[in-house]
């Protein structure tokens, strides 16, 4: 057998330089077990021995029998097995619970619920050291941390450091879950055989072997696009290392693993190890399995925190002093003192922040970024504040209104003139608890400064409870969140005043007149007029910019998320032509920057964020925009969000990416096909496909996923005009033929299908798609809550705008079947009712004539009256006072009630269909049968 094993020198470079994302697999059976330090846990072989005794002691010698000549794994193992046969699997799970407990210190109390704190345990060196790693170093450690042992020392040591750890307790064929069920911020614990309490533990052969087919295909989900670090693991035959084996055996999977061994001779490793080692064999040949001896497990982890912290030491901000040691894992603590040690913004990188560069705290701290009212206006609150409860100031705005700036500016003043910490989070990733800021230092007042405040509502509220009932006063929030995402979150629905000085919030939508002339001049000193400079009397320069930010404010763009200022500023620095000039100079530089460890581009990454924002879609989420490029999840924001922010290029939000404004996605999607040679069909195939197969794995953020799976009816018009219309109408019938591929047992891309093929004048096309796909559309998965919209689609299809009065009657026979009993068990929901009862109206006005009693005029006053039974739109309103007046000129009378409209109803639809030419569309149905209990039923008492 081949087998390489590397020295701990190499081991450190390797996990320290890992290309993917860092999990640990933790062993060692018990507490790392009695070699490990843990005063007080015997040896479980003992322990078993001794309990045998106390029950039966007639029982020692076969026990004793049983287990003679075994050692190390194999005594502990045929021990518990004989434990569990001739006594039982509780008897097994109480000697585990009273090793467990040994690992407590001596004086911590006897009685305790759960886990009790975990100042009472005794915590290994390794297990503490682990802990902090995953907690300050959580973008390249981001675990999940797996372990075999049934102890809560993992869990309380995350604790320990000011972290917060969630446990998984596997000990039967259970699936890990969603990977969405994660918590924000949370170390995960998996105990793949069992907890301590509440669980049955597994040890014996027949138990870790068994299969278990859920848990297999949870944890091949949870290792994809991860470096696996094994410590102190001797790979038995249990379901982990079957999975792991096969695991590597996929290409797709893209799993590293970094196995470590005590032992530093190879062969003696090979020896011990050989079962194991001969099943890697591919994966070591490939080199996705990699084993390095040498290692102990007590001191490993601590040797990966100094080898990070060297890696990480003097950052470029900084020209002298080092940052705080922060109290929360992951978050930077600043002061006055810090913040004064950072390099100087220069003029250069003052023009890229002009042009869209994401803020830092170096641009929030000089000179050459103005400072706007909204700064003053929040720092005069702070100078009002009381000093006997914490505070929270919220700062909420449309991307693109500089919300950041403001955000970090505010801070960095805070720090300057009042000697506040700053405690910042620089990765949305990162969390709190409430413990963590009851516990800060009392001997100093303390910011928490995040911007993407929208994830941490919840904790912010548990926080602040939390505060206002300790009589905490040291603790202040200074927020910023996109207020939609704000109120998505709940944000708006907290009693902040209960618990906190709730300042106004700092609402920022377009400019003042002050600031306009403050950043006209920063934009003029560091030489970034642009087109503005072509005013050439400077002192109109200001409300030029003010008109452009207040145009802004009423457009289209803002209301498809493009930011009133940053709107403004485009246009009076680039203009149309220019903007486009400048978006394909920087398309061309992202072109030449590949992504670390992938063979995509910051250009590709960009193209799929502007071809989703460039339509009207509130963002792209992270996950799928980490597989479209093959990057790690964990990793998406350091190695694509985060340098397309240093290009001016892109944002992150509420788990989603966005391009800097509307304006920049439609100039990027423009060039892109114009001088990039890019397909957009393609690119909105991949996004669709990508999609859906990221969501089969964790939930896709909702603006994103329907929006995208279901974006063909709406990509015509939604893309950019200057696309000729018949290359926006391919565009989005690929999209939409890519949802059917993607999702084949869904009737509702069916429809949307047939809904895009109507909408780029391909009536015929969807015609037939709607005929021949009714045979299969009770098979769908989605048919209960589609398929009425299904028949509406098809109504509106047939009827070819009701020019001709046949088209009309197949509109209006369709139509009817759409709201009919025929469809039961179908329920009808009100947009359904709005919709069909508007379709209908149009195809009843065509056949309606001033004849008393024409079923067809009594059908159109029926569907008035119905359909104004549900709420509607200003649209819809429209449409049913349009039919009113058509109604009204016939003469028709109106319905007396709801039972004379269904009457009406009826009869006017059930005539259509005996009068309709089209035999193939009059067999759906028997005229004169059709019914509408069900929609009578749904209306009941409702009003008009």
């Amino acid at each position: 057998m081949s087998f390489d094993l590397y020295d701990k020198q190499a081991f450190l470079s390797a996990v320290t330089l890992a290309e993917k994302p860092v999990a640990f697999l933790v062993g060692s059976p018990l507490s790392w077990d009695a070699d490990g330090g843990v005063p007080g846990v015997t040896d479980i072989y003992s322990l078993i021995r001794e309990r045998v005794k106390t029950r039966n002691t007639k029982l020692v010698d076969r026990f004793d029998q049983a287990t003679k000549g075994k050692t190390g794994a194999e005594q502990y193992q045929t021990a518990l097995r004989w434990l569990q046969g001739n006594i039982s699997q509780f008897e097994v799970n109480e000697v585990i619970k009273e090793a467990i407990r040994r690992a407590r210190n001596e004086n911590a109390p006897r009685d305790f619920e759960a886990d009790g704190e975990w100042a009472d345990w005794y915590l290994p060196q390794g297990t503490k050291q682990l802990a902090e790693l995953v907690c300050r170093e959580s973008e390249t450690y981001p675990g999940p941390i797996l372990t075999t042992n049934f102890d809560p020392l993992l869990s309380l040591a995350i604790k320990s450091v000011g972290g917060s750890a969630r446990k998984r307790i596997i000990d039967g064929d259970g699936s890990l879950g969603r990977e969405a069920e994660s918590e924000l911020g949370i170390s995960e614990v998996v105990h793949l055989h069992g907890y301590w309490r509440g669980s049955d533990t597994l040890h014996t052969p027949a138990q870790l072997t068994s299969g278990r087919p859920k848990l297999k295909a949870s944890l091949q989900k949870l290792l994809r696009q991860k470096t696996l670090v094994v410590v102190a693991y001797a790979g038995w035959d249990d379901v982990f290392t079957l999975a792991l084996v096969d695991l590597l055996h996929d290409d797709e999977a893209q799993l590293d693993v970094i196995w470590c061994f005590y032992e530093s001779d190879p062969a003696i490793a090979q020896a011990r190890y050989g079962h194991l080692i001969e099943k890697l064999q591919p994966a070591i040949a490939r080199g996705v399995f990699r084993a390095y001896g040498g290692v102990d497990c007590q001191t490993i982890f601590g040797e990966i925190l100094a080898e990070q912290a060297a890696l990480s030491a003097a950052p470029e901000a900084f020209s002298s002093a080092e940052p705080l040691v922060s109290p929360l894992p992951g978050w930077l603590c600043l002061d006055a003192d810090s913040l004064r040690a950072m390099a100087p913004l220069n003029k250069a990188e003052a023009l890229r922040y002009f042009d869209g560069a994401v803020p830092t705290w170096r641009h929030a701290l000089s000179d050459l970024v103005p400072r706007r009212e909204a700064v003053a206006s929040i720092l005069k609150r702070r100078e009002d504040l009381a000093d006997d409860s914490p505070s929270m100031q919220l700062i909420r705005a449309a991307g693109g209104e500089g919300k950041t700036t403001v955000l970090l500016q505010a801070a960095v003043d805070a720090a300057v003139n009042e000697g506040v910490r700053i405690l910042w989070r620089p990765s949305s990733r990162l969390t709190f608890s409430p413990e963590q800021l009851e516990n800060l230092d009392l001997s100093y007042q303390w910011l928490i400064v995040a911007d993407d405040a929208e994830n941490l509502v919840k904790q912010i509220g548990e926080a602040a409870s939390s505060l206002y009932h300790a009589y905490r006063a040291n603790v202040d929030f200074l927020l910023a969140a996109r207020d939609a995402d704000w109120k998505a979150s709940g944000g708006d629905r907290f009693p902040w005043d209960q618990w906190l000085q709730y300042q106004p919030d700092e609402v920022l939508r377009g400019i003042t007149e002050g600031d306009a002339g403050l950043i006209v001049e920063a934009w003029d000193k560091a030489g970034g007029l642009r087109e503005l400079a072509k005013e050439t009397n400077a002192s109109l320069r200001p409300a030029v910019f003010l008109k452009a930010v207040n145009d802004a404010a009423a457009s289209d763009d803002y209301r498809r998320g493009g930011g009133s200022f940053f709107g403004g500023l485009l246009a009076v620095r680039f203009g149309e032509a220019g903007l486009r000039a400048h978006v394909r100079e920087f398309l061309a530089q992202l072109r030449g920057i590949t992504i670390v460890n992938s063979e995509r581009t910051l250009a590709d990454a960009l193209l799929y964020v502007a071809a989703c924002h460039g339509v009207g879609i509130s963002g792209l989420d992270e996950n799928v925009l980490a597989d479209l490029l093959g990057v790690p999840r964990d990793w998406v924001g350091s190695r694509v969000i985060r340098p397309l922010g240093e290009e001016a290029a892109a944002v992150s939000g509420g788990g989603r990416v966005f391009t800097r404004h509307s304006q920049v996605a439609v100039a990027v999607l423009l060039e892109a096909e114009a001088a990039l040679d890019v397909d957009l069909a393609e690119v909105w195939t991949r996004l669709v496909r990508q999609t859906v197969k990221t969501s089969a794995e964790l939930n896709v953020h909702h603006e994103t996923h329907a929006k995208v799976i279901h974006a063909g009816p709406r990509l015509q018009n939604g893309l950019p005009q200057q696309l000729p219309e018949e290359r926006r109408k391919a565009i989005a019938i690929t999209a939409a033929k890519a949802s059917i591929i993607a999702i084949p047992d869904r009737l509702s891309c069916i429809v949307d299908l047939a809904q895009t093929y109507r909408k780029a004048d391909k009536v015929p096309e969807a015609i037939k798609l709607l005929r021949e796909q009714l045979i299969t559309s009770q098979r769908k998965v989605d048919y209960a809550e589609n398929i009425r919209g299904y028949w509406y689609e098809w109504s509106v299809c047939e009827g070819k705008g009701c020019k001709e009065r046949n088209d009309a009657l197949a509109n209006a026979w369709l139509g009817g079947i759409s709201l009919s009993d025929r469809l039961n068990p179908a329920q009808i929901a009100d947009e359904r009712i709005k919709l069909s009862c508007a379709g209908l109206g149009v195809a009843f006005s065509v056949v309606a004539s001033a004849i008393e009693g024409c079923p067809y005029a009594r059908a159109l006053q029926a569907v008035i009256d119905i359909g104004r039974r549900v709420p509607l739109d200003s649209r819809s309103a429209g449409y049913f006072a349009s039919h009113e007046t058509a109604a009204d000129k016939l003469g028709t009378p109106r319905p007396k009630d709801l039972d004379e409209a269904m009457a009406w109803l009826t009869a006017g639809v059930n005539a259509a269909g005996g009068a309709i030419v089209d035999s193939e569309l009059a067999k759906l149905a028997t005229p004169g049968k059709l019914s509408f209990s069900t929609l009578r039923s749904k209306l009941g008492g409702r009003a008009r």
